[in-house]
């Protein structure tokens, strides 16, 4: 069976700082999900506090689509979660 959770599941999570994009892979991880389904807002590395505020209210005026840099991190780190 294929299992796989939306990073969006945890939009509340990941405004509160509880969670990133990075801490989402260990989760599923964890979980035994075979996939991974980020949402593309938090792929978008939104860091400080008035910017994730921003993004609570009005997630597209906030949203940084993930460059070549920030999806080679995202690979990078998908891979040490397997």
């Amino acid at each position: 069976m294929k299992l796989s959770i939306c990073s969006y599941s945890f939009h509340r999570t990941f405004t509160a700082g509880k969670m990133d994009i990075f801490s989402f892979f260990q989760f599923c991880k964890e979980f035994g999900c075979s996939h991974l389904d980020p949402w593309n807002r938090h792929m978008s590395f939104v860091t400080d506090e008035q910017a994730a505020a921003l993004a609570a209210k009005n997630p597209k005026a906030a949203m940084e689509p993930p460059n070549a840099e920030k999806i080679e991190a995202l690979r990078r780190e998908a891979a040490k979660v397997g």
